[in-house]
């Protein structure tokens, strides 16, 4: 703002120097106290200026008006001055004193103020004018000052001033008349005659205000005949008939336009009759109206909305709203919310059968903005059913898997669960996996007891045998691969908990899982827990009956022990100690778990040698290739010459592990969290990552865009151990000292594969 008190404008206005610093003091005010003590100072020194008999006082007139202008903006009271800024409009010595001296009257004297009436003489001096400036400085007073007699005393020479040649006094006496119908409850009969002239006026702008009066006045009044009048004006817009200068980015007239419909809704509210040719004349000019913008934008898009609310009215079966698809799919929040804003106003009768999927991408793709999410809930709500719900309950589970916004998660997850219960009746397949996985993606999120009272539910029906057999298997499987899915404790703990009942409760009836993977999550989650012990000795529990049915236990199951030997809480004790009966029985049998490396090929360490495609990896018809490439380290990497395939049968059980106080730290990560299924965090990945010395990297096509997909599409290939996605990457690794990262790119992914110069 300093800036401009210095510009060439300013310099050269011709004010003087006190303004100047008047304004800088006001701009660099620091506080309240300091403004008020420089606008008082100001007050006081203009005070005497405006009451000296200065000749050149009359000349500085203006530049005083503007100070004290500004002074009132600013809350301080200027009353002293409003005698002066009348004087001003009855004694300027141009239009430009004038019009000031009129400003300074609108601002300062409030309604009902006295000394209006000295200037009503003024007024009905500069109407009657020939200057159309006095007549439009005039015209603009009349529609700002307040005063019982002024109505009486201006009516007539406004009405007058509607004959004026000059088309701009004709538009301000246009809004002159009207103010003086809607503040002083004057007769419309006594202004009508002339507004519907403006109408018909031959100069657009005139026309245009006129438009925008009978907008107002028809809401109060309404007309029969204005109808035909409006329509014609909209017309000459739609065919171009209309000078280019009212055309703003790219919209010809686009206030009028919006104008004219405005009106058309009028006229559809009021048609209680249901005449026809009305309806059909609005109707087809709407449409006209809707076509000429619909490859526009900015103005445009307000027509379009009100052309699709005026649509929505007329509820004609033979509307097509197909224009609307491109803004529900557009990547622009923006205009997907112009879209939403659009269906809401159309009959849900006349709604497009995709419409409803398409609410569901529309959640998918704007999960991160507000205003369109909630938008998207309260129009599916308006339709929601079992069949839309069931078209869109993929794409939302998609949308809270991908939102991170702990905010955003909770209203979607809660919205879906909700619906769920309210329109779902018969438990189904469809039922357990969308409950399950809303359950899954919200994570932490809602409302413990929300929550826990939805397990709840499920539990209650799994135990009164209310679902059938094969929808308990389903069960099963899908809550044993949630447990798979995470290697950080992410989910609710009362979801927690109804995996680890229902595993242990019905894991039997997996066809697809042996109890043997079911107690590798169990022990994997129990470790995850830490610190939980009421959750831990549920886990623990599901683990012994995993056991029970199958007469095996993990070796990796005593670490576990340990640690609950070391608890103080009972449950944990007592279980500790039928677990330790258990693997004492010989009745039941320690599995010992094998893994074979094939080390069908090697490559030479130096990373500067060129890389050939390997064949398996060069088949483009499969997304990502089938089998993890091990074994492309030399086992001797001192000699890569003399490196031959081999394949290596590990067969280590925890008995006969024997650790070194000397082995380093990266032995000790290797040995514990690779070999034993225990899990690798995001820190340990990367202390071992910087210290294992042998890299290769290798180029992969792949025609996956998603990087979550092809985490778990290698995770299942491979049989590797994803530790982390993170955006277009993820970090993994597998049970044979070997890291992994992956850098997804466009049509191929990058792996590089690190391993610790092992030379055994």
């Amino acid at each position: 703002m300093s800036k401009l008190l210095f510009s060439p404008e300013f310099l050269a206005s011709g004010y003087s120097h006190e303004f100047r610093e008047f304004l800088s003091h006001i701009i660099q005010a620091k506080s309240k106290a300091e403004e008020k003590s420089q606008v008082e100072e100001e007050l006081i020194h203009l005070s005497s200026k405006l009451g000296s008999s200065d000749p050149s006082t009359s000349k500085k007139m203006k530049e005083y008006l503007i100070r004290l202008i500004h002074c009132f903006m600013l809350g301080y009271s200027v009353d002293f001055s409003i005698i002066y800024a009348i004087m001003t409009t009855q004694s300027g010595e141009s239009a430009l004193d004038k019009r000031i001296g009129y400003l300074a009257c609108t601002l300062f004297l409030q309604k009902n103020n006295e000394l209006c009436i000295m200037l009503i003489n003024t007024l009905q001096k500069d109407l009657q004018s020939q200057s159309y400036l006095d007549q439009s400085a005039a015209l603009n007073a009349v529609c700002y000052l307040y005063h019982p007699e002024i109505p009486e005393s201006v009516i007539d020479l406004v009405l007058k001033t509607m004959q004026v040649p000059k088309q701009v006094v004709r538009k301000k006496a246009v809004m002159a008349l009207y103010f003086l119908y809607e503040k002083y409850n004057l007769p419309l009969d006594r202004i009508e005659p002339n507004l519907r002239q403006a109408l018909n006026d031959q100069d657009h702008s005139v026309a245009f205000s006129a438009l925008s009066v009978w907008k107002m006045i028809l809401r109060k009044d309404f007309r029969d005949d204005i109808l035909p009048a409006v329509c014609r004006i909209n017309r000459q817009i739609i065919e171009r008939r209309v000078h280019k200068s009212f055309t703003y980015h790219g919209v010809l007239a686009p206030w009028a336009q919006l104008d004219c419909l405005a009106v058309y809704e009028i006229y559809i509210r009021h048609n209680t009759h249901n005449e026809s040719s009305i309806l059909m004349e609005i109707h087809q000019i709407v449409k006209e109206c809707l076509n000429s913008i619909l490859r526009k934008v900015d103005a445009a898009f307000a027509i379009l909305l009100e052309c699709t609310k005026l649509l929505g009215l007329l509820n004609t079966q033979e509307d097509t709203f197909d224009y609307l698809d491109s803004f529900l799919e557009a990547s622009n929040h923006n205009l997907k919310y112009l879209g939403l804003l659009c269906l809401s106003f159309i009959d849900r009768d006349l709604w497009k059968e995709d419409w409803q999927k398409l609410l569901g991408k529309v959640i998918l793709d704007s999960i991160d903005d507000d205003t369109v999410i909630q938008k998207t809930l309260e129009l599916l709500d308006s339709v929601m059913n079992l069949g839309v719900l069931k078209k869109i309950s993929t794409d939302v589970l998609k949308a809270i898997s991908k939102s991170d916004e702990k905010e955003m998660n909770e209203l979607v997850g809660h919205w879906l669960i909700q619906c769920v219960n309210d329109y779902h009746i018969d438990v189904d397949e469809w039922y357990i996996d969308t409950m399950l996985y809303a359950l899954a993606e919200t994570k932490k999120y809602l409302n413990q007891a929300f929550v826990e009272s939805q397990c709840q539910i499920i539990k209650t029906l799994l135990d009164e045998e209310l679902i059938e057999t094969n929808l308990k298997e389903m069960m099963v499987d899908l809550l044993y691969k949630l447990l798979k899915k995470s290697n950080t404790n992410i989910y609710s703990s009362s979801l927690t908990k109804l995996a680890f009942s229902v595993l242990g409760e019905y894991g039997y009836l997996s066809n697809e899982y042996t109890e043997i993977d079911f107690m590798n999550q169990l022990q994997k989650w129990v470790l995850l827990l830490e610190g939980e012990d009421d959750l831990q000795s549920i886990g623990l529990l599901a683990i012994k009956k995993c056991i029970l049915r199958s007469k095996t236990w993990l070796s990796s199951l005593q670490p576990l022990l340990k640690e609950c030997q070391k608890s103080s809480v009972p449950e944990k004790q007592e279980l500790y100690q039928e677990l330790i009966q258990i693997i004492n029985d010989d009745g039941f049998k320690k599995e010992i778990q094998e893994s074979t490396v094939n080390l069908a090929q090697t490559l030479s360490i130096n990373p500067n040698r060129p890389t050939t495609t390997i064949g398996r990896f060069s088949n483009y018809s499969n997304p990502v290739p089938k089998q993890y490439p091990r074994g492309i380290f030399n086992s001797n990497h001192d000699n890569p010459a003399t490196a031959t395939t081999m394949t290596s049968v590990h067969k280590k059980t925890r008995l006969e592990k024997r650790y070194n106080a000397e082995e380093n730290l990266v032995s000790s990560l290797i040995n514990m969290d690779l070999q034993n299924n225990l899990l690798m965090t995001t820190k340990e990945f990367g202390e071992l990552w910087v210290t294992f010395e042998i890299e290769e990297k290798r180029k992969i096509p792949c025609f996956i865009n998603e990087c979550e997909t092809l985490a778990q599409e290698l995770s299942t290939s491979w049989d590797i151990q994803i530790v982390q996605v993170i955006g277009k990457e993820f970090i993994a690794f597998d049970t044979f000292d070997v890291l992994i990262h992956v850098a997804l790119f466009q049509h191929e992914f990058e792996l590089t594969i690190r391993t610790r110069n092992n030379k055994e």
